[in-house]
């Protein structure tokens, strides 16, 4: 630095100086290099990197009132220019470490209000999911009434303007955090295609995801086509992505399906919810008549450490499903039998693997005790027994007690 003082990066040496003694534990220090960095700084890229860093040093120290003047000042200095939504989040969290959540709410939608209306401002969307994070946090869940009456009025003073970006944005939420018919009055307002042009990341995920239960398949490649034009950067692609997935596989377009899951492999990697694309991926092959590459690609999903849970049984179905088209009834009945031994707190696919279990017995021949004795264990269990499956089990075993077939 001595050497260089006029280099464009000396702000950026300051900033590692202050990460070098954040590390080593001298947070004053740091907090002073990360100043310097600030005032070095040439581009908005220099001056966020040591300010954010410098609000985790204040938060370790519990200096939450530095961080809210410190946000402050850079709202104020840069607007919609910086990042005001990392600076909102940040001034928000030291008030909740403050216990001052009003003020918090009111820091979010101050900022929110400010920018909300211009669609391409995609760190609008970040506040807004901050808010309903808060309202689904539990340990927050006395704040509930407070948020709820906010987001209703904040909507309310929107309404008739002609802010309908801001708008959207707000019934969006409303969507997100209420339930039953409520709900449903706030996705019939947004789910539309004339809403499209002024929606926001977050509306445009809202309007594809909907869109794909009710399979308007137009609608959601609307929705999904604007968002990959306008929004390349924004924590709702993966998602958008899976939803135009859905709506390919629904149009019985598998080629096209089968790219759109590689496309989502290549952005995302393996994180968790690639996991569905590329379950999908198997979806696709299968229905098509391709239960070789289905097998292949629903195999993947069981070999992915980070896919396991939820897929895990479905994934074991659909392959023992594969194996029965196959002509494997005996590999089929031992997928089966893995689910409801193993995965016995997913009802919705042990129910169904216990008959398809009872399928490949009666389709291999021999196994007449086993198959009561399954029907038996289906009807143990509540769960299923209450099932679609279960109440066709009751009707088999008292078909088979009737024909005094049962022991």
């Amino acid at each position: 630095m001595k050497r260089y003082p006029d280099s464009t990066l000396l702000s950026e040496a300051y900033a590692m100086l202050g990460d070098l003694r954040a590390a080593e534990g001298d947070l004053d220090v740091a907090l002073d290099f990360y100043g310097m960095a600030r005032e070095k700084a040439l581009n908005i890229g220099q001056v966020n990197y040591p300010l954010f860093q410098a609000a985790k040093v204040l938060e370790m120290e519990q200096r939450y009132a530095d961080i809210v003047e410190m946000m402050s000042d850079y709202l104020k200095e840069y607007g919609a220019e910086g990042d005001f939504a990392s600076a909102a989040n940040w001034k928000g969290k030291a008030y909740k470490g403050m216990n001052q959540y009003a003020r918090a709410l009111e820091t979010y939608f101050e900022v929110v209000n400010a920018y909300g209306n211009e669609a391409f401002k995609g760190g609008v969307d970040l506040i807004l999911n901050e808010i309903v994070s808060d309202y689904r946090n539990p340990d927050l869940a006395v704040h509930k009434p407070m948020i709820m009456e906010a987001l209703e009025e904040h909507l309310q003073a929107v309404s008739g303007r002609a802010e309908r970006t801001l708008e959207l944005r707000y019934q969006t939420v409303l969507a997100e955090i209420t339930e039953g018919g409520e709900r449903e009055a706030f996705v019939g307002a947004v789910v539309r295609s004339e809403n499209i042009p002024a929606a926001g990341s977050g509306t445009l995920l809202l309007i594809a995801r909907e869109a794909v239960k009710r399979e308007d398949w137009v609608l959601v490649h609307e929705a999904y086509e604007r968002f990959m034009v306008h929004f390349p950067v924004s924590n709702h692609m993966l998602y958008i992505m899976i939803a135009d997935l859905d709506a390919l596989i629904g149009e019985e377009r598998y080629p096209e399906a089968v790219e759109r899951s590689e496309e989502i492999l290549l952005k995302f990697g393996y994180s968790k919810s690639v996991g569905y694309a590329r379950k999908r991926r198997g979806d696709a092959f299968r229905m098509s008549g391709d239960f070789e590459r289905a097998l292949e690609a629903y195999t993947e999903v069981l070999s992915i450490r980070e896919w396991r849970g939820a897929l895990t049984p479905e994934a074991l179905y659909w392959s023992g499903i594969c194996k029965m088209e196959l002509g494997a009834v005996d590999e089929a009945f031992a997928y089966f039998q893995r689910i409801y031994v193993l995965y016995e707190d997913y009802t919705e696919w042990v129910a169904p693997a216990y008959m398809k279990s009872i399928q490949c017995m009666e389709t291999l021949g021999g196994y007449e005790q086993e198959i009561i004795n399954t029907l038996r264990e289906m009807l143990a269990n509540e769960e299923v027994a209450a099932t679609p499956e279960g109440i066709e089990a009751a009707m088999r075993l008292g078909e088979l007690r009737a024909g005094e077939v049962v022991p």
